[in-house]
């Protein structure tokens, strides 16, 4: 069963925006700063959430579509215009093509499966954006650390893994070994914002 948090976009808002010291927006700005809207014209955002980079999407004439399992965000992307599609990413065999893909706060979702979820999403585009949270309540021990982990049930169950930065890192650069190029792009704040691209 869901988390509250993940039950109500405003709900979502308050609490995204009280973990991010009132700075939630600027989360997806430091994001956007990264995109070239002259050469990068379509975007999928996995695991989407809010819609904050679509409305800069549509801003700069950019095509955009989210995908994401929580129907509630899903149906108030759709309230709002944008293309968004209810996906159990995890089993997805395969993605549709864009210039980038962006992922946000949930790659930690697919902490077991990453090398396989990276190359489905590499054979789908040029670029693939990662902003993750790498100084979390989860990542405490103890009795915050475990209540963190329970309230973050995106519909799949209690999750208490998050990456550290160097864990993240040196991870992503195991697996791109050969086959793709790891840069880091931002890491002055909550989140480490990373791209990868083909060589």
């Amino acid at each position: 069963m869901k988390s509250l948090v993940y039950k109500n976009i405003v709900i979502y808002r308050v609490v995204m925006n009280i973990l991010y010291s009132g700075k939630y927006i600027k989360r997806f700005e430091d994001i956007v700063e990264t995109i070239d809207p002259g050469k990068e014209k379509s975007i999928i955002e996995l695991c989407f959430g809010d819609i904050f980079i679509a409305e800069w999407c549509k801003q700069n004439k950019v095509n955009w579509l989210g995908f994401d399992m929580n129907d509630e965000f899903v149906n108030f992307a759709l309230k709002k215009g944008f293309n968004a599609i209810s996906m159990n990413i995890r089993l997805a065999s395969k993605f549709p093509k864009a210039d980038t893909f962006i992922i946000s706060g949930s790659l930690y979702h697919f902490n077991d499966i990453l090398d396989e979820f990276l190359l489905k999403i590499m054979n789908s585009c040029s670029r693939l954006i990662i902003s993750e949270p790498v100084n979390t309540l989860t990542n405490r021990s103890g009795v915050i650390g475990k209540i963190a982990g329970q309230s973050a049930n995106a519909g799949s169950g209690p999750e208490d893994f998050r990456f550290d930065k160097e864990k993240l890192i040196n991870l992503l650069n195991e697996l791109c070994h050969d086959r793709w190029i790891l840069n880091e792009i931002n890491a002055k704040n909550k989140d480490i914002i990373l791209d990868i691209k083909w060589k």
